[in-house]
């Protein structure tokens, strides 16, 4: 670990604070994160077919994209009007619908739109107008902007986030 951080130290504290900061903005769809990052070298999540298979972002980014989803549909307004192109290799079906969610929350805050929980219990953000929260979506693209790869699940039995390097895209 020593070497990937000396190989790209920039980029790994990009990453970690894109993380930490996508945590935090998924908290209040009862994500649940203790701070922690824990990092990985490995060619899995690489793989040149299905790169981003291994990514798992847990419940609570599913119910932050649908809750989302629905607070547009009840505008009138589809949220795949928003996806660019089809998912493929270069752009897999969870950075896809990243893209698509990210534009769809600025959407939703131009139009003063507010927070419902008809997916998902948003605590003391019912309610509240999306133009109030930032978008979870900018960190996560941030992140995999760095090239690196996240998997959290932001619940009680897994609280860290995990971040992966490859190592043959840092010289090791």
């Amino acid at each position: 670990m020593v070497i990937a951080i000396a190989a790209d130290e920039d980029g790994i504290l990009h990453a970690e604070s894109a993380a930490c900061e996508f945590a935090k903005r998924l908290a209040p769809f009862q994500a649940i994160f203790s701070g922690g990052v824990v990092w990985y070298l490995t060619e899995n999540a690489f793989r040149k077919s299905y790169p981003f298979e291994t990514t798992g972002l847990g419940q609570s980014f599913f119910a932050i994209g649908m809750t989302l989803t629905l607070c547009l549909d009840s505008a009138g307004i589809d949220i795949k009007d928003y996806r660019i192109g089809m998912p493929s290799e270069r752009m897999p079906l969870l950075v896809h619908r990243a893209l698509a969610a990210w534009e769809g929350w600025r959407v939703a805050q131009r139009l003063d739109l507010s927070v419902t929980e008809d997916v998902w219990p948003v605590d003391r953000y019912q309610f509240k107008r999306f133009r109030e929260l930032p978008n979870p979506f900018a960190p996560l693209l941030e992140l995999w902007l760095t090239g690196y790869r996240i998997s959290a699940d932001f619940n009680d039995k897994y609280p860290a986030v995990h971040l992966y390097a490859n190592p043959s895209d840092i010289g090791i």
